[in-house]
């Protein structure tokens, strides 16, 4: 029996639970690239829950506290930074975006203009994983020139290059990472 048979009424419209769910995930990387864009780490943080983890092409796997380090480095060392954002795919729990940040590599004064994309799982409204691709080597061209690319095809690179580039970033250079 419908609620209409039973009650003589309709009962209201509303909106599947899942649709509800991808928009309130949409919504929040939305939230998370603004406050990037503005360079508000603060707000950017508030969208991540304590333990997450995060996947970054250059720096390894990071926690919270490891990110945050980075982002306020990012942030002082990279001011006229610009960024570019698209949502590309909602699904529950799962957000997709496709991404171009254009920023000056703080060691070497060089204009990186990178493409990527990233990949965010939520749970309780905050982001508990965060996977960004890129691709290392067009990035090493860019920051570091003829020296970074080459070097990127030599063995033991990526070891080499994420340790420094945590070291200027003041991110802790956990070896296990």
């Amino acid at each position: 029996m419908t609620a209409i048979a039973a009650t003589g009424i309709a009962a209201p419209l509303r909106p599947p639970v899942d649709a509800l769910q991808r928009f309130a995930s949409r919504a929040l990387v939305e939230q998370l690239f603004l406050a990037l864009r503005e360079g508000e780490t603060d707000a950017l943080l508030s969208r991540y829950a304590e333990h997450v983890r995060i996947e970054h092409p250059l720096l390894g796997v990071l926690d919270r506290d490891e990110f945050a380090a980075a982002l306020r480095s990012f942030a002082r060392r990279s001011p006229g930074h610009s960024l570019t954002y698209a949502i590309e795919d909602a699904e529950g729990d799962r957000v997709e975006a496709s991404w171009r940040l254009n920023h000056l590599f703080h060691e070497t004064g060089r204009l990186v203009a990178i493409s990527g994309a990233s990949v965010f799982v939520l749970a309780a409204g905050r982001i508990v994983r965060q996977t960004d691709r890129f691709d290392r080597r067009d990035w090493a061209r860019q920051a570091l020139g003829l020296t970074g690319l080459v070097l990127s095809f030599l063995p033991g690179w990526r070891a080499f290059l994420r340790r420094e580039l945590r070291r200027s970033l003041e991110i802790d250079t956990d070896e296990h990472r």
